[in-house]
Protein backbone atom coordinates (compact mmCIF):
# COMPACT_ATOMS: atom_id res chain seq x y z
CA UNK A 1 0.00 0.00 0.00
CA UNK A 2 3.05 2.04 0.70
CA UNK A 3 4.32 1.48 -2.73
CA UNK A 4 1.27 2.46 -4.35
CA UNK A 5 0.81 5.88 -2.65
CA UNK A 6 4.78 6.90 -3.49
CA UNK A 7 3.99 5.33 -7.19
CA UNK A 8 1.08 7.93 -7.48
CA UNK A 9 3.03 10.51 -5.50
CA UNK A 10 6.12 9.95 -8.40
CA UNK A 11 3.36 9.80 -10.87
CA UNK A 12 1.79 13.35 -10.11
CA UNK A 13 5.16 14.90 -9.76
CA UNK A 14 6.18 14.25 -13.00
CA UNK A 15 3.29 15.66 -14.43
CA UNK A 16 3.13 18.48 -12.05
CA UNK A 17 7.01 19.22 -13.37
CA UNK A 18 6.46 18.43 -16.96
CA UNK A 19 3.27 21.21 -16.13
CA UNK A 20 5.98 23.51 -14.28
CA UNK A 21 8.01 23.26 -17.33
CA UNK A 22 5.21 23.84 -20.33
CA UNK A 23 4.22 26.97 -18.26
CA UNK A 24 8.11 28.19 -17.54
CA UNK A 25 8.20 27.84 -21.35
CA UNK A 26 5.03 29.15 -22.46
CA UNK A 27 4.86 32.31 -20.54
CA UNK A 28 8.58 33.13 -20.01
CA UNK A 29 11.39 31.69 -21.76
CA UNK A 30 9.82 32.28 -25.46
CA UNK A 31 8.04 34.97 -24.91
CA UNK A 32 6.31 34.61 -29.11
CA UNK A 33 5.09 30.97 -28.94
CA UNK A 34 4.20 31.86 -25.12
CA UNK A 35 2.02 34.38 -26.78
CA UNK A 36 0.65 32.61 -29.57
CA UNK A 37 -0.36 29.30 -26.65
CA UNK A 38 -2.24 32.19 -24.61
CA UNK A 39 -3.99 33.61 -27.57
CA UNK A 40 -5.21 29.67 -28.52
CA UNK A 41 -6.28 29.26 -24.68
CA UNK A 42 -9.94 29.68 -23.89
CA UNK A 43 -10.41 32.36 -21.31
CA UNK A 44 -10.51 29.76 -17.94
CA UNK A 45 -7.67 27.61 -19.34
CA UNK A 46 -5.55 31.22 -19.38
CA UNK A 47 -6.55 32.21 -16.33
CA UNK A 48 -5.54 28.30 -14.76
CA UNK A 49 -2.66 28.89 -16.42
CA UNK A 50 -1.79 32.48 -15.29
CA UNK A 51 -3.28 30.72 -11.25
CA UNK A 52 -0.11 28.19 -11.69
CA UNK A 53 2.15 30.64 -12.51
CA UNK A 54 1.14 32.70 -9.55
CA UNK A 55 1.48 29.72 -7.21
CA UNK A 56 4.68 28.79 -8.48
CA UNK A 57 6.01 32.34 -7.93
CA UNK A 58 4.79 32.66 -4.28
CA UNK A 59 5.25 29.21 -3.41
CA UNK A 60 7.65 30.24 0.06
CA UNK A 61 4.48 31.94 1.30
CA UNK A 62 1.34 31.34 3.26
CA UNK A 63 -0.61 31.38 -0.11
CA UNK A 64 -4.21 30.62 0.09
CA UNK A 65 -7.11 29.40 -2.18
CA UNK A 66 -8.74 33.11 -1.02
CA UNK A 67 -5.63 34.93 -1.63
CA UNK A 68 -5.29 33.38 -5.96
CA UNK A 69 -8.93 33.78 -6.08
CA UNK A 70 -8.40 37.55 -5.16
CA UNK A 71 -5.53 37.79 -7.07
CA UNK A 72 -7.50 37.39 -10.01
CA UNK A 73 -10.97 38.80 -9.32
CA UNK A 74 -12.64 35.60 -9.04
CA UNK A 75 -14.73 34.19 -6.04
CA UNK A 76 -12.83 31.21 -4.65
CA UNK A 77 -15.33 28.52 -5.53
CA UNK A 78 -15.30 29.47 -8.99
CA UNK A 79 -11.15 29.36 -8.57
CA UNK A 80 -11.29 26.49 -6.66
CA UNK A 81 -13.69 24.75 -9.29
CA UNK A 82 -12.35 25.88 -12.73
CA UNK A 83 -8.77 24.52 -11.15
CA UNK A 84 -9.63 21.24 -10.86
CA UNK A 85 -10.76 20.79 -14.20
CA UNK A 86 -8.61 21.82 -15.72
CA UNK A 87 -5.44 20.22 -13.75
CA UNK A 88 -8.10 17.53 -12.03
CA UNK A 89 -6.12 18.48 -8.33
CA UNK A 90 -7.58 20.77 -6.21
CA UNK A 91 -5.44 24.28 -5.20
CA UNK A 92 -4.35 22.74 -1.92
CA UNK A 93 -2.95 19.71 -3.41
CA UNK A 94 -1.31 21.35 -6.07
CA UNK A 95 0.70 23.77 -3.97
CA UNK A 96 1.43 20.87 -1.88
CA UNK A 97 2.70 18.87 -4.27
CA UNK A 98 4.85 21.90 -5.71
CA UNK A 99 6.35 22.57 -2.38
CA UNK A 100 7.57 19.04 -1.86
CA UNK A 101 9.11 18.61 -4.80
CA UNK A 102 10.64 22.37 -4.27
CA UNK A 103 11.79 20.56 -0.80
CA UNK A 104 12.97 17.30 -2.38
CA UNK A 105 15.03 19.80 -4.95
CA UNK A 106 16.10 21.90 -2.05
CA UNK A 107 17.33 18.97 -0.08
CA UNK A 108 19.57 17.10 -3.01
CA UNK A 109 20.65 20.73 -3.22
CA UNK A 110 22.47 20.57 -0.25
CA UNK A 111 20.22 22.70 2.07
CA UNK A 112 19.37 22.19 5.95
CA UNK A 113 15.96 21.00 6.63
CA UNK A 114 14.83 23.92 8.49
CA UNK A 115 15.84 26.33 5.33
CA UNK A 116 13.72 23.74 3.12
CA UNK A 117 11.24 24.05 5.17
CA UNK A 118 11.61 28.02 5.32
CA UNK A 119 12.01 27.80 1.79
CA UNK A 120 8.94 26.49 0.60
CA UNK A 121 6.36 27.90 2.47
CA UNK A 122 6.08 26.01 5.84
CA UNK A 123 5.76 27.72 8.98
CA UNK A 124 5.73 24.89 11.45
CA UNK A 125 8.44 22.13 10.99
CA UNK A 126 6.00 19.71 12.31
CA UNK A 127 3.54 20.27 9.55
CA UNK A 128 6.72 20.42 6.97
CA UNK A 129 8.05 17.20 8.85
CA UNK A 130 4.65 15.17 8.18
CA UNK A 131 3.90 16.46 4.87
CA UNK A 132 7.46 15.45 3.57
CA UNK A 133 7.34 11.99 5.34
CA UNK A 134 3.12 11.24 3.94
CA UNK A 135 4.05 12.28 0.28
CA UNK A 136 7.63 11.05 0.33
CA UNK A 137 7.78 7.81 2.25
CA UNK A 138 10.58 9.26 4.38
CA UNK A 139 11.80 11.43 6.60
CA UNK A 140 13.20 15.01 5.24
CA UNK A 141 16.74 13.34 6.89
CA UNK A 142 16.27 10.20 5.55
CA UNK A 143 15.35 11.66 1.96
CA UNK A 144 18.92 13.51 1.77
CA UNK A 145 21.03 10.82 3.25
CA UNK A 146 19.34 7.91 0.60
CA UNK A 147 19.28 10.29 -2.35
CA UNK A 148 22.67 12.01 -1.71
CA UNK A 149 24.72 8.40 -1.58
CA UNK A 150 23.39 7.61 -5.09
Amino acid sequence: MKNAKQNVFIKMNCFFEIMSWIHRISGKTEPKIGEQIRKNMSGTSRTVSEMIDYINVHLYENITIEDIASQFYLNHDYAARIFKKHINTTIKQFITIQRMTKAQQLLLEGKTITETQINTGYGSYEHFFRTFKKMTGKTPKEYQEYYSDV
